[in-house]
């Protein structure tokens, strides 16, 4: 089937050095409906330059037509695929599916040397039901990359539901991390299971900046114990933060 000119120009750009123009191109082929699309991505998956794979898997991550198929092709490349940049890729894409054969394909990438990978399982597992993706992801939030370890305890403090001990315990260990974010992560984990977080808030909160996460819990917590702090700030924030700060001084009101 001939490629249009439109679709040339933007599998061009998707596979150029450019990050944002690669970005724009992958999202304009993403919402495509030309028919070319899918069978030229695919292509792109047993190229042999890295970087055209990693394309190939960009577009086909979240490409609107032919789900089932994009999904059977990210897969199987998985099962044959050694380059990291590409693992990476595939991993990341397949987190935009939901299907119970991606927890186990991905399983074996959590302990991989490299951290992107990590963290393209990190994505693929966050909301799988199967339990094993759950343990997984408990290992993940001790990860040495403190990405990985952000988003790993983002999807168990608020992407799942699961309220074991094990959970707390891993929720209650992040908040010693040395990276604000996933502390903040943590913080609101640990306040969506009731878990007494105030005084930890309290400190959060005291700060010269503010922190949107801890906002987020102090709303969760609604503890009118937190209103002189929220409310003696010296800096009156803007926009998003102004919406958490509401949200919060309403809920601990």
């Amino acid at each position: 089937m001939p490629v249009p000119p439109a679709i040339d120009e933007l599998f061009a750009q998707a596979l150029g050095s450019d990050e944002g123009s690669r970005w724009t191109a992958i999202s304009a082929l993403h919402r495509s409906a030309d028919p070319a699309v899918l069978p030229r991505a695919a292509g792109l998956l047993d190229d042999p330059d890295p970087a055209a794979r990693t394309a190939g898997a960009d577009v086909l991550a979240q490409h609107g037509l032919g789900r089932a198929t994009c999904l059977g092709l990210l897969l199987g490349r998985l099962v044959v695929e050694d380059d990291p940049e590409v693992l990476a890729a595939l991993a990341t894409g397949l987190g935009h599916h939901d299907d119970p054969r991606i927890a186990p394909a991905v399983l074996a990438l959590v302990g991989h040397r490299d951290a992107d990978v990590r963290l393209g399982a990190t994505l693929a597992l966050a909301t799988a039901p199967d339990p094993r993706a759950l343990e997984a992801l408990l290992a993940l939030m001790a990860d040495p990359d403190p990405d990985v370890r952000d988003w790993a305890t983002f999807a168990v403090g608020s992407q799942r539901d699961e309220d074991t001990p094990a959970v707390r315990e891993a929720l209650w260990a992040r908040l010693e991390d040395g990276h604000e974010d996933t502390r903040g992560e943590a913080l609101v984990g640990l306040a969506r299971r009731g878990e007494a977080v105030t005084s930890v808030l309290l400190g959060a909160l005291a700060g010269p900046t503010w922190s949107p996460l801890a906002l987020e819990a102090a709303a969760i917590v609604g503890d009118p114990g937190l209103l002189p702090v929220l409310e003696a700030h010296p800096e009156a924030p803007e926009g998003y933060l102004q919406s958490l700060l509401d949200d919060a001084l309403a809920a601990c009101r």
